[in-house]
């Protein structure tokens, strides 16, 4: 029986949520290939260095200023997917738990909260308060404790495979969609399938 859903954010609950290299690109007017980024964004994501750091550095790497709000504007990560939030509504109103398992900047997690993006999800588990990111499985596995729920009793979605394959070895149920259209579909036949319930 799934007892919780965890949702990646962007890609997921957003519909922008634009990729690191594709949005720092579009600011800059390059390629995304071009973008000089060696392992900072790595480091941002697990929380090891903060965002004025990071896009100074940045910025110096690619001789333009590069700010926070710049970077959350073009990845577009504020766009909410209404759709996906009427789904996690209504897992809840089934009794289903709903959480949130991210690799996110401290940056743009202030936003969404600020936003109200974040409300009515809990556990909130992102990468850079917890100083590690997917596909690391141990994340996966904090998530879980977090719960308090078996591998089996959870699903969890997001829109790319590398990170969908740490959770698959650990037993947990999965949707790997990046349109709203397939994440609705599938999760509602797993629910259909495990709880025999449909929404």
């Amino acid at each position: 029986m799934i007892k919780a859903v965890l949702f990646d954010y962007g890609g997921v609950l957003s519909s922008g949520g634009k990729n690191f290299r594709s949005a720092v690109a579009e600011i800059l007017g390059i390629e995304p290939d071009q973008v000089k980024t060696d392992h900072v964004g790595m480091h941002l994501w697990d929380g090891q260095v903060d965002a004025e750091q990071f896009f100074a550095e940045l910025s110096k790497q690619h001789g333009k200023k590069i700010t926070a709000e710049d970077f959350s504007i073009a990845s577009r990560i504020t766009d909410k997917n209404q759709k996906v939030y009427n789904l996690a509504a209504q897992l809840r109103e089934h009794g289903i738990k709903t959480g949130i398992l991210s690799n996110m900047y401290k940056s743009s997690a202030d936003l969404l909260r600020q936003k109200g993006l974040y409300d009515d999800f809990d556990p909130i588990v992102l990468s850079y308060e917890e100083n590690m990111s997917k596909p690391n499985p141990v994340f996966y596995q904090h998530a879980l404790s977090m719960l308090g729920c078996e591998p089996s009793e959870v699903l969890f979605i997001d829109d790319q495979e590398r990170f969908i394959t740490p959770a698959q070895k650990l037993g947990i149920h999965t949707v790997c969609a990046d349109t709203e259209e397939r994440i609705i579909v599938e999760t509602k036949a797993i629910v259909q399938k495990e709880n025999g319930l449909t929404l």
